[in-house]
């Protein structure tokens, strides 16, 4: 719990916690706009299952950093970070789901998109780390994380 409290408190430092699809529940219609909370790239990818092992794998890989105050160790084969028994299942899991064979693999089936796109969001669970938005200005869809997501209030 501790962890989990420390993880959104830096997370709110980062982001505008109010606005913020990881935060708030960013509905079916809402009007969005890319935004870059922690690294510069936004993957934008074809399939849920793509990315939901993006955005699972990134989010065990900053839960350990602010544990334990330094990256974990990464599988040289898959570059998925080598942790405890249980989460690594998972990531395999989630690896066979996406139907790939790498971190980089996933990433190959993604572009990278800037941030101040405008967007709308088609489907958006409440438990999940990631949305389906529609591009405003040529309608390409894509599976975006949460994180990278800003409500735009008018």
């Amino acid at each position: 719990m501790k962890i989990i409290i420390i993880f959104l408190l830096v997370i709110t430092q980062t982001c505008k916690a109010h606005t913020n699809c990881f935060f708030t529940n960013c509905k079916r219609g809402d009007s969005v706009i890319t935004s870059v909370t922690y690294s510069y790239k936004i993957p934008a990818c074809e399939t849920k299952q793509i990315s939901n092992y993006i955005a699972t794998t990134f989010t065990y890989v900053n839960f350990y950093k602010l544990k334990y105050n330094h990256s974990p160790n990464f599988d040289l084969s898959t570059l998925e970070p080598i942790l405890d028994q249980r989460t690594n299942k998972i990531l395999f899991k989630l690896r066979q789901d996406a139907n790939v064979t790498s971190l980089q693999d996933a990433y190959e089936h993604c572009i990278n998109i800037e941030p101040n796109i405008n967007l709308s969001i088609l489907q958006s669970k409440k438990n999940s780390l990631i949305a389906l938005v529609k591009r405003e200005d040529s309608n390409s869809q894509y599976w975006i994380s949460k994180l990278h997501l800003e409500r735009v209030q008018y």
